[in-house]
């Protein structure tokens, strides 16, 4: 797991590991009361769903103004929970809930976009656009994060 995780602290790493596929289940991914790995592969799916929903290919539901709350998800109730209880100091946290916050914003946004009937739009921001920075830059600083911590732990 770490080593999976040592590598998204690669340049470009978003674009070639989109999930933790092949990783050692066994291998601990839980520090502080988040399952990194989980967290990561949960925010990375957000793209599978999203181009579902752009592609016409979904029937799920998805509430564009809950999809914008940072505090819903299972890493956002960290981040503003037991996370942010003990690591709100650390260097790494801030830049994280705050990239955090700004993807679901993004997410939010390529959802709107798809189900007003604006596909292309929906797609470029998916694919290279805000949403995609975004993206990249919590599952990179997650990695980071983590590296950090199981330092400390360790």
């Amino acid at each position: 797991m770490l080593n999976w995780l040592k590598q998204w602290l690669e340049p470009n790493a978003a674009a070639v590991l989109p999930v933790a596929q092949g990783v050692n289940d066994a291998e601990p991914s839980e520090v502080a009361g988040l399952d990194f790995r989980t967290a990561i592969n949960a925010h990375m799916r957000w793209k599978m769903r999203l181009r579902a929903v752009i592609d016409g290919g979904s029937d799920e539901a998805i509430d564009p103004d809950m999809l914008a709350r940072d505090d819903q998800c299972p890493l956002g109730k960290w981040l503003h929970g037991s996370g942010g209880a003990q690591f709100r100091e650390h260097p790494l946290f801030a830049e994280l809930t705050d990239q955090h916050a700004e993807f679901h914003v993004h997410a939010a946004s390529v959802l709107q976009q798809a189900q007003q009937g604006h596909p292309r739009e929906a797609l470029h921001a998916l694919e290279r656009g805000p949403y995609a920075q975004t993206s990249g830059r919590v599952a990179h600083l997650l990695a980071r994060l983590f590296v950090q911590l199981s330092k400390r732990v360790h």
